[in-house]
């Protein structure tokens, strides 16, 4: 990587690589990153609204929509309407999407593996550090 490159350019250049590894490493669960990820993240509660996962995915409502729509067309979650109030979206995961849980969780750590691959203990700890500083102060 080229260090003349302003830190924007390496930040974008860093995500493309990431989730272009991280595709590909997802591809023998028919997933991408993205889905992957959401899948994790429900893995850990019982149901979810779709506005929470834009809200934590810091993506459109579209953007979500097409991703859960794919997910539900696998039979990995399913979603439906508040029974007081149809236009809260809950979704939440299925048995099989349960099932996929240990194979998404290991391609992901593997992606990061790839990702850290260069840092030591304590560079990941000073990474991960300075890009939660980062993130914090876009929000």
């Amino acid at each position: 990587m080229d260090t003349q490159f302003p830190p924007i350019r390496m930040f974008k250049q860093i995500k493309e690589s990431t989730e272009k590894y991280g595709n590909n490493n997802l591809k023998s669960t028919g997933l991408t990153l993205s889905q992957g990820s959401i899948l994790l993240y429900m893995s850990e509660r019982e149901q979810t609204s779709m506005k929470e996962l834009e809200r934590v995915f810091h993506v459109s409502q579209p953007t979500i929509v097409g991703i859960v729509s794919r997910l539900e067309k696998n039979k990995l979650v399913e979603s439906f309407g508040l029974a007081d109030d149809k236009r809260i979206k809950i979704v939440r995961l299925t048995r099989h999407g349960k099932n996929q849980i240990g194979d998404i969780r290991f391609s992901m750590n593997s992606a990061e593996n790839k990702l850290f691959l260069a840092l030591t203990n304590d560079e990941k700890k000073l990474f991960m550090t300075l890009l939660t500083k980062i993130s914090n102060s876009l929000e």
